[in-house]
Parts: structure tokens; C-alpha cells; sequence
């Protein structure tokens, strides 16, 4: 076999300018005319799951918008100007990228390469940390494709019943809308005691309150986002009491999820 030249970018994040420490999120891979990359939470199909990018790496929109830029040069830019890309770091850059090494590959295949360089510079073969309620939320807002336009701690102003010129604040934990307002709120049910009754009845009083902001001219429909602990009796009247004030979605099932809302949402 021929041996291939190869040359490699190490992918970094400085998640605090001041100390100027950096860790390592990705490589990028140059073997002939293949260009490989991986990142730390990327998917077989390229995307980021959330759930396995913790806060060191920066805010996840951020995160992933660099993500897709370094993919998008890989796949296109010619190799000048790819390689120009490490030394393009400006002072107040905390993503960048950094020369690897070269190698000459014969008997390893590039993917192969890549999966050893990544094990040994990036992240090393473990099991991830069990996803956080709000880390299954958001995954199912990116695999939807509607992470983006979702908006995150909506805060709405609700006239009281009793005078009309005095004002409550009511705040959701997301809103999306697409030609509907669909207002969320996390409703953690983690508990068998009662702070998952009192996280039930405050998210149910939420509800009542965005139907009279909404009132007759705007259509809201309220969604109580779930992750539940082992069922039981009170989680059975929990769940109910939700399901009669909203839709109801439990997370803890992703993909299960992803059909649900999206077919709540009209998005398949």
C-alpha cells in the first residue's frame, strides 16, 4: 500500500481568556484528497448533541456555530487555505485552530487515524454523564431543528382578575412560535415528595395565566415538559393534573419525544 501524507489541526477552546488555559474539542484531518473532522458531542450525521457538551466548551450556540464553520472549511477550502485557518487566531479569539503534526499513513486507514488521534487529544473512551433535564430538552429542540428559534425564559405580563391595570409577571421556561405560540415549562417530577406537587401546581397556575394573557384574539397552547422518576401513585395524579391544563412531553424517552413534539408542533 502507499504510504498517504497526512497532516492534522487540533480544534481548541480557551474557556477563560484571562488565564489563557485551553482544552482541546476536535481534530481535523487531511489524508489525500479526504478531509475528515470530529468534535467532542458530534454525531454520526455531524450534528452536536447537546447533552454531551458540558459549559468548558463554551456557550452551546457558540459551540456549534464554530462547529459548522471548521466543517464547512474542511469540506471546501482548499488545503492553503485551511492550513491559513491556524494562524488566524486574533487575541481575543477563544476558539481556534492549532497545527497537529503530519504523518506518512500505510496500512491505516484515515478514519482509523482520526479515531486514534481524537481518543488521544480530544476525549478519551468513557461513558457519558447522564444527560440534565434541561440537556434532553435541548436535544430535542436541535434534533427538530428548532433550537435556534426557540426562546428561553419568556417573561409575560398578565393583567390580574382582580383590576385590569395591575400586572402580574409570568415567566416560561421556552416559547416557540410557528403560526401558533407554544409556551413550555420544565416541570421536574424528580421528587416523591411535595416539591413536585408544588413544581405541578405553580406550572399549572402558569398555564391558566398565559390562556387569559393570550385571551380570544392570539391562540396559546401551553406544553408541560416532563422527565419523571419511577411511576407511582402520585406521579400517576401528577401527570394527570399537567395533562388537564397542557400537552404533556415527556423527554426522558428522546426519541420518543422528538415524534411527539414534532408532531405537536406540526413539524413532520
Amino acid at each position: 500500500m502507499t504510504a498517504m501524507k497526512t497532516f492534522w489541526m487540533v480544534a481548541k477552546h480557551i474557556p477563560d481568556l484571562r488565564r489563557r488555559e485551553t482544552i482541546n474539542i476536535g481534530v481535523l484531518l487531511v489524508a489525500g484528497d479526504q478531509r475528515l473532522c470530529r468534535f467532542v458531542g458530534q454525531r454520526p450525521d455531524g450534528t452536536i448533541d447537546g447533552r454531551r457538551v458540558r459549559s468548558a466548551y463554551g456557550a452551546l450556540p457558540t459551540y456549534k456555530a464554530w462547529v459548522a464553520y471548521w466543517q464547512a472549511k474542511a469540506n471546501e477550502a482548499p488545503i492553503e487555505e485551511l492550513q491559513a485557518l491556524t494562524g488566524a487566531m486574533r487575541a481575543d479569539d477563544s476558539f481556534f485552530l492549532e497545527p497537529g503534526g503530519t504523518r506518512l499513513l500505510g496500512d491505516v486507514s484515515p478514519g482509523a487515524f482520526l479515531d486514534t488521534l481524537f481518543a488521544m487529544l480530544v476525549e478519551p473512551v468513557s461513558e457519558p454523564a447522564a444527560p440534565t433535564f434541561a440537556q434532553l430538552t435541548e436535544s430535542v429542540f436541535d434534533r427538530l431543528s428548532i433550537g435556534d428559534r426557540v426562546q428561553r425564559k419568556i417573561r409575560l405580563e398578565v393583567p390580574t382578575e382582580e383590576r385590569d391595570e395591575t400586572f402580574d409577571t409570568i415567566v416560561f421556561d421556552y416559547r416557540y412560535d410557528n403560526g401558533r405560540i407554544n409556551l413550555f415549562q420544565a416541570v421536574s417530577l424528580s421528587t416523591s415528595d411535595d416539591r413536585s406537587w408544588t413544581a405541578v401546581h405553580a406550572a399549572a397556575w402558569s398555564f391558566d395565566q398565559s390562556r387569559r394573557w393570550a385571551g380570544s384574539a392570539r391562540g396559546v397552547q401551553p406544553i408541560a415538559l416532563i422527565r419523571p422518576r419511577e411511576r407511582d401513585d402520585e406521579l400517576t395524579k401528577q401527570i394527570n393534573v399537567l395533562r388537564a391544563k397542557s400537552r404533556v412531553i415527556d423527554v426522558s424517552d428522546e426519541s420518543l419525544a422528538v415524534d411527539s413534539l414534532g408532531e405537536l408542533l406540526h413539524l413532520h
